[in-house]
């Protein structure tokens, strides 16, 4: 995996060189890498407590859902651009959803050399999230604030 200190390059480079010996390996990685930027993001714009808002990022499993999430939690809130406009090649984040499941389930699934070419389009669906919160000045590798209710929840 990664350390916390690592850059988005060094993250980048730790995933091409494997890219190079174990595809589905750097598949798993690069696809891990993209979820945790994507969960890092909205956890940074959304006004939604921390604790809620954890709880609808587990509940993503497909790029439907992480779409109409980021449109509820994003786009509706800061008038920011559909994760789809914000991500170029929004196809190819769907296919490693589907492939992801696939891997999950430990289906097997026969890709040969397209593996080798998703792997470089998930890290630039990364590259663009990245690019995406410099514009409301998110430092993604510091640490995230947590948002608390105001409110407490009596069981």
């Amino acid at each position: 995996m990664f350390l916390i200190s690592d850059s988005l390059e060094e993250r980048e480079k730790i995933i091409y060189e494997l890219n190079l010996v174990n595809p589905t390996a750097a598949f798993t990685l690069a696809f891990a890498h993209f979820r945790w930027t994507v969960n890092r993001l909205i956890l940074s714009l959304s006004r939604t407590t921390t604790t809620v808002l954890k709880e609808r990022l587990e509940c993503v499993k497909d790029a439907q859902t992480l779409k109409s999430l980021w449109r509820k939690e994003i786009g509706e809130t800061l008038k920011a651009p559909s994760i789809s406009n914000i991500i170029k090649n929004w196809d190819d984040i769907k296919f490693s959803y589907l492939f992801n499941e696939k891997l999950l389930i430990n289906a097997s699934p026969e890709l040969g050399s397209e593996i080798n070419l998703v792997v470089p389009n998930i890290m630039e669906a990364t590259y663009d999230l990245c690019t995406f919160s410099k514009a409301y000045d998110l430092h993604l590798y510091k640490k995230v604030a947590t948002k608390y209710s105001k409110f407490m929840k009596v069981v």
